[in-house]
């Protein structure tokens, strides 16, 4: 009886063994242990590079598909950092240093990044994106947050190139009066993309200022660098506009990066490392600049439309094609009752020098000294401070009827 009971102990014994025995070995199988090992990206949790949110495990690439997916606006950490953020920024016009004008750039860039799913958050967007959206005409569309399959049929080829930040700009922009600028540190790069099909009217100049760079308060020189698919293209010495014909271009993603040969500065009190502010970065096709020139204002402060504050430092920007000189023309007068000197320089040099006296204004003609880039700073030693738009500003003058026009 005994020896009954004792088999039957060791059978029991031994059916439980090779029943976790045989647990153990599927337990192993890679199509099953694959389920529960995959790290979070595998499973949507984790973005990849280019605003995009992935989902394909290893071993399995008939079951599961890439998901790239946008959020707007972003919100969800993983797709933020994954560069949803940075799909984001190249939609707005004052949210970066890159202004898309083009209606075709969100179709342009839903295909650049094979956009598959939009995750849409507020219904303010819901104009922009509802021609790209797949739903059903009795779904309550409005009803959101709500994802949307992409409507592929509709992303019609973009015919215009565009620009979009790249990797090593700071999330933080400056805003000085609608004027956008963006830090970086030692390098940063701008995508510009160029649409197949359209290489030869593509624009073959890049402008941008850097205007701003702790480096000269360190005793370095504010050097930056202009490399483009790898080939250094421009270099200088000073923080100044900078207008700069490309070339070596191809269609598809071209990489333009921005590099200061200096290194950075870390500031005390942050844990950022700085060398440039980078704004007013445009493209522009030689053909389309006007026979006077292109104008640009740097720190014009606009009283109302065509009259401006100017301070010190602000300048007048004017880029030509053509060989016959322009005149840019406006009239200048104090900024209050006080008598002023304003001093207007190019090339370093003093070529003007106004004395202000209260409302009585005077009127400066400036010739562009050169084919290409023309700058004309204000300087002065005294400055008159003013509130605008709750900010304290030291204003040197203000002008208006301002213009250029070709030399007769």
């Amino acid at each position: 009886m005994k020896r009954d009971m004792r088999y039957k102990s060791l059978i029991i014994i031994l059916s439980v063994l090779i029943l976790f025995f045989s647990l153990f070995i599927f337990w192993q199988r890679e199509d099953f242990f694959s389920l529960w090992k995959r790290e979070p990206s595998e499973m949507g949790a984790e973005g990849s590079e280019g605003g995009l949110s992935k989902s394909k495990p290893e071993g399995s690439p008939e079951e599961f598909e890439q998901l790239y997916i946008l959020e707007i606006p972003p919100q969800s950490k993983y797709l933020a950092e994954a560069g949803s953020e940075r799909f984001w920024e190249a939609l707005q016009s004052g949210g970066g240093i890159i202004v898309q004008d083009s209606e075709n750039v969100l179709s342009a860039l839903l295909q650049l990044f094979d956009v598959q799913y939009v995750l849409l958050r507020d219904e303010k967007y819901w104009e922009l994106f509802e021609p790209f959206l797949n739903y059903s005409p009795g779904e309550e569309k409005k009803e959101l947050p709500r994802t949307f399959p992409v409507k592929k049929e509709t992303l019609a080829s973009s015919s215009e190139p565009f620009l979009i930040l790249g990797k090593g700009w700071y999330e933080q922009w400056e805003d000085d009066h609608g004027l956008v600028s963006r830090w970086f540190g030692e390098e940063a790069t701008i995508q510009y993309v160029i649409p197949p099909g359209t290489l030869n009217k593509t624009p073959n100049l890049l402008t941008f200022s850097a205007l701003w760079s702790p480096l000269p308060e360190e005793g370095k020189k504010a050097e930056i660098e202009v490399i483009v698919n790898g080939k250094r293209i421009y270099s200088s010495d000073s923080c100044q506009w900078e207008v700069l014909q490309l070339g070596g271009l191809q269609e598809g993603i071209n990489e333009i990066k921005l590099r200061s040969s200096q290194g950075c500065i870390i500031p005390e009190g942050d844990n950022r490392c700085y060398s440039f502010a980078v704004r007013n970065v445009e493209l522009l096709n030689l053909e389309d600049i006007p026979p006077e020139g292109e104008l640009w204002l740097d720190r014009f402060i606009e009283i109302e439309k065509g009259q401006y504050w100017i301070e010190a430092g602000s300048a007048i920007h004017v880029f030509t094609s053509s060989l016959i000189p322009s005149v840019v023309t406006f009239q200048i007068q104090a900024a209050d009752d006080k008598p002023s000197m304003v001093s207007i320089l190019a090339k370093d040099k003093e070529i003007e020098r106004v004395i202000l006296f209260g409302e009585e204004s005077q009127k400066i003609e400036l010739l562009t000294y050169q084919q290409g880039k023309n700058i004309f700073y204000f300087a002065t030693d005294d400055c008159q401070e003013k509130i605008i738009e709750g900010q304290k500003r030291c204003i040197v003058a203000q002008i208006k009827d301002l213009k250029v026009e070709l030399l007769e």
